[in-house]
């Protein structure tokens, strides 16, 4: 098995056991786990936005092409052509 494929590298075992290092890579590791949180939560977030959005101008559209005169549909739609 290759280093890169064991995960004995980046373990704190590869820093001789030293209590320090491990502290530190406890540290690390408790901080991306909530940094991981934060950017899931705020990816949630967004999804959530882009939907209602989605929704929103899908409605906006549908009450443009309810006031709109039919003469007027008509010459939007030659214009989209």
């Amino acid at each position: 098995m290759g280093l890169l494929r064991s995960r004995a590298w980046w373990t704190p075992r590869c820093w001789n056991g030293s209590p320090r290092a491990a502290r530190n890579w406890t540290g690390w590791k408790k901080q991306l786990v909530k940094q991981l949180e934060q950017v899931r939560a705020e990816r949630d977030g967004l999804a959530v936005a882009e939907r209602v959005l989605a929704r929103m101008s899908e409605q906006v559209a549908g009450e443009r092409a309810a006031v709109m005169p039919a003469s007027a549909q008509v010459g939007a739609a030659k214009a989209a052509a």
